[in-house]
């Protein structure tokens, strides 16, 4: 085999080793395995942003993509999001479409503005107050 197809073999059969090993265990893998960078057992966590490209992610998970981008985008205070789902025959827009409908920290939702209107939506999140808060209020 040549080098570059060699080491690629290398890898691949590290990737499938770790996969192996870690669905055998059922664990995290330990510091000493080496692991091709991206096995399973690698995450990456994303910062919360004020809009959400959904191209990345299967068209079956949209629902809960959505479901979680919009809980975290309330936790970090944002009071709108806007939310890529492109142009296309408008399959992914109506799965939005009902996500948001339904959707308790939603207040209201739309096309975006511009150009870009039709690949996007965007979303106003509702201000939930605390329990704190209005208790406090009430005394």
């Amino acid at each position: 085999m040549s080098g570059w197809l060699s080491r690629l073999w290398a890898r691949a059969s590290a990737w499938l080793e770790a996969g192996t090993k870690a669905s055998r265990a059922r664990q995290a893998p330990t510091e000493d395995e080496d692991l091709a960078p991206w096995g399973p057992e690698s995450v990456a966590v994303l910062p919360t942003e004020d809009s959400i490209d959904l191209h990345h992610f299967r068209p079956r998970d949209i629902p809960s993509v959505v479901d979680a981008y919009l809980q975290s985008a309330h936790e970090h205070g944002f009071s709108e999001v806007r939310i890529i789902h492109g142009r296309g025959k408008g399959v992914q827009r109506s799965v939005v479409a009902k996500v948001l409908a339904r959707h308790r920290l939603v207040e209201s939702f739309g096309p975006g503005v511009g150009a870009a209107g039709m690949g996007a939506t965007v979303a106003r999140l509702r201000r939930l107050r605390s329990s704190k808060t209005e208790t406090s209020r009430a005394f």
